[in-house]
């Protein structure tokens, strides 16, 4: 008796009358003992019963008689006995039913995920412990369900400030607003899991979202911003910075492709988003992709840390391979990803229009040799490409370590002379 009628920490107390009528007269005093059973113990279609002869009670709703059964290696125990009173009943996942449940229940034990109302946190460790949110709504006789995802706007068009994809899994790497991973309930994959919700859900996202240019680039195709990740369209963003010159051509250069700076994730793979950090301003370094340089780009530094200007109105330098003064040096122009100034085509932002090394003043400004005589026009996938390439044509033989170590020599007939060997 004192089990039941007693104030809980984990159940709703029970009053007399869920088990026994009050006695209106002393004729209950017959030896017989008397059930008539109410409240919640009869709820959902249970059928409960006393066994004198056992002392036990069965098929009641307080005991889970009409919950699911137990999951793969558990078991429960819905007859307890009258006269064992050790709390052994007391243990959740072991008594009314397994944490999980079996039979059709999300295999999930993180109870708050959808009763929070009732129970705020489980831990499945031994022994393990719940934190009750309001035990009088555990064993009431109704199933406390709640919607998991309460925030208004969670799903509405992305941008609002619950929404579930633009300010939870990118800004809080994954994780919705209790702080879970997605993947919890939604599989590893996204497509629904447990709680069989898929996020390939095209009545929502109108496609395939998990396209590069569903979060970044313009659709359909532009993988590249503008836009950036938070709708971001200025070159003083770190999001778009200085990406459009790049991957197009202009009178310098070939146009590069995204994966000359960028590891490119697989088709569909959008783990690569957990490195994602929002920045508002050049202040912080924010989300800059994950950088790796290949091919043409082999051997630039991307620096995000660096910045400019107080306040800060320039951050993110690349030096080297591309950006040099052509000898392995800084080229003149500090080139920023983001924010401050280069001019897109000017040969003498990374070297001098006329270059003083070696015999280029001779040639250039002495005999108006032109550059294309010796170098390929720089629209060539061979300019900036981290390399000195001099292509001289005819009988002149070039020899980029023929005076010493990269110090080039020419030998044959040009303009008139003979070179043998002449060190540049």
């Amino acid at each position: 008796h004192g089990e039941h009628l007693a104030p809980s920490g984990w159940h709703r107390q029970v009053q007399w009358s869920v088990c026994d009528q009050l006695p209106t007269s002393t004729a209950h005093s017959d030896g017989v003992t008397d059930f008539d059973w109410g409240g919640p113990s009869n709820a959902d279609g249970a059928s409960s019963g006393y066994d004198s002869t056992t002392t036990t009670c069965a098929g009641t709703y307080c005991h889970g008689s009409t919950l699911l059964g137990p999951n793969a290696g558990g078991s429960v125990s819905r007859t307890p006995d009258w006269t064992t009173v050790n709390s052994t009943y007391n243990e959740c996942g072991t008594t009314c039913h397994t944490n999980p449940p079996g039979g059709s229940h999300p295999p999930s034990s993180a109870c708050d995920q959808c009763h929070r109302l009732v129970i705020s946190s489980y831990d499945a460790a031994t022994p393990s412990s719940s934190t009750w949110s309001a035990a009088a709504l555990h064993v009431n006789g109704l199933l406390e369900v709640g919607d998991y995802h309460e925030l208004s706007g969670w799903t509405s068009p992305g941008g609002g400030a619950n929404h579930h994809g633009s300010n939870y899994f990118l800004t809080n790497q994954q994780r919705d607003e209790h702080n879970r991973n997605c993947t919890e309930c939604h599989g590893s994959n996204l497509t629904g899991g447990w709680s069989g919700v898929s996020c390939d859900n095209t009545g929502c996202h109108g496609g395939n979202w998990r396209s590069c240019d569903f979060c970044h680039g313009t659709p359909v195709g532009q993988y590249n911003p503008p836009a950036g990740v938070g709708g971001e369209s200025t070159t003083d963003t770190l999001a778009v910075g200085r990406h459009i010159p790049h991957l197009q051509a202009s009178s310098t250069h070939t146009a590069f492709a995204c994966d000359s700076c960028h590891l490119i994730p697989a088709t569909g793979d959008v783990s690569h988003a957990l490195g994602y950090v929002p920045t508002a301003d050049l202040a912080t370094a924010g989300h800059h992709g994950d950088v790796d340089f290949s091919g043409r780009a082999a051997g630039m530094v991307f620096d995000v840390g660096a910045t400019g200007g107080n306040p800060v109105n320039r951050r993110g330098t690349c030096v080297g391979a591309c950006h040099s003064d052509g000898r392995g040096g800084p080229p003149n122009v500090t080139p920023w990803w983001a924010g401050g100034s280069w001019t897109t085509g000017s040969c003498s932002s990374c070297h001098d229009a006329t270059p003083n090394t070696g015999e280029h003043n001779k040639h250039v400004n002495g005999e108006a040799i032109p550059c294309s005589t010796c170098h390929n026009d720089p629209t060539s996938p061979t300019h900036v490409n981290g390399q000195r390439d001099v292509f001289i044509g005819g009988m002149i033989f070039f020899d980029p370590n023929g005076c010493g170590p990269s110090r080039p020599s020419c030998s044959g007939p040009c303009h008139g002379e003979q070179h043998n060997s002449e060190c540049w």
